[in-house]
């Protein structure tokens, strides 16, 4: 005989299934964005050049996304690189992912779970020249969400203990500062994007479906133009630069770069624009000593080329045909 509560026809929960399951019932959605990051987890890590295109398309720059690339505002949230990122991250997504996933409407829990994706790259991308990648911005967008109907409806008080706000709120800042420090680079602006949206879809909960979408659409929609039109964003003063160079007008846009710096020292795209720029100033000045005979300044002109781009061709031959000392 089954025990109390149990029927003979239930589904046997045992073996490698077992853990599969949440209160009863395999959480579908949460299970599926497991696999589907280990999946790209694995292909993105798949060695040689081979697989570029693809990481180029699941995750593209900045300018890229803004230019038209808009699916990477959701398709880099499941891209991780390293084997201590994806372990991290759907850690959480398996504990926190499944109590929304069992509590709420499964299209609801789907809806935040993509709407966050979109939330903290936009943040990231306001901050940065990239929507970076990684779950963890929707890790704290759920967070956020359910920190905010436990606090104003008394829900998910088992699932979110004050030791487990701590450490999200503790891990929040404490990624700001190693990202400072130059030890981790984190995309702080998606963490931080991420708990907003939470926090407000969490606030907007109690009121009635299409009030929830209309505010919803609303914050989305001005997030965006924001964005999109904002002089103060990393992605707006990257085009800006961009067509400065394109121009020729160069020393303008070697200020606009150094700008993008102050903002996100880390900024691959403006660090090496002002090393070419740099280089093609100083290439500039060498040829004119070259012709006027100064070929002693020259020499010294193409150490300092060689030293900021030791494989620098048009430097190697020059200091080649310069008359010796």
């Amino acid at each position: 005989m089954p025990e109390s509560g149990q029927h003979e026809n239930a589904p046997q929960k045992t073996g490698a299934f077992q853990g599969l399951y949440f209160k009863g019932k395999i959480p579908v959605i949460t299970l599926g964005i497991c696999v589907v990051c280990i999946a790209l987890f694995l292909l993105v890590n798949i060695p040689g050049d081979a697989m570029d295109g693809v990481r180029s398309f699941l995750s593209p720059g900045g300018v890229e996304t803004v230019n038209g690339a808009y699916w990477g505002l959701v398709t880099s949230n499941f891209v991780h690189y390293e084997i201590w990122h994806i372990f991290f991250n759907l850690s959480w997504i398996w504990y926190l992912g499944r109590e929304i996933e069992h509590n709420e409407n499964k299209w609801f829990y789907l809806l935040l779970v993509l709407t966050s994706a979109v939330a903290s790259s936009l943040a990231q991308l306001s901050v940065s020249d990239s929507s970076g990648i990684g779950i963890s911005g929707v890790v704290y967008a759920i967070f956020g969400y359910i920190l905010l109907r436990k606090r104003s409806s008394g829900a998910y008080t088992d699932t979110l203990p004050t030791r487990t706000i701590h450490f999200f709120l503790i891990w929040l800042s404490a990624c700001v500062v190693l990202t400072q420090l130059g030890i981790l680079l984190v995309a702080n602006g998606g963490h931080a994007g991420g708990l907003i949206w939470g926090l407000v879809i969490g606030a907007i909960a109690r009121y009635k479906r299409n009030i929830q979408v209309a505010i919803g659409v609303v914050g989305m929609t001005a997030f965006t133009v924001w964005l999109a039109w904002s002089p103060y964003t990393t992605v707006w003063l990257l085009q800006e630069a961009f067509r400065l160079h394109d121009q020729q007008q160069l020393a303008q846009a070697m200020t606009v770069y150094k700008k993008i710096l102050d903002r996100d020292p880390a900024s691959e795209v403006a660090l090496i624009n002002i090393k070419n720029l740099d280089i093609y100033n100083l290439e500039l000045q060498l040829d004119q000593l070259y012709k006027s005979g100064q070929f002693d300044d020259a020499r010294q002109l193409i150490q300092q080329i060689l030293a900021i781009d030791p494989d620098n061709e048009n430097a190697k031959e020059t200091l080649k045909i310069l008359p010796a000392d």
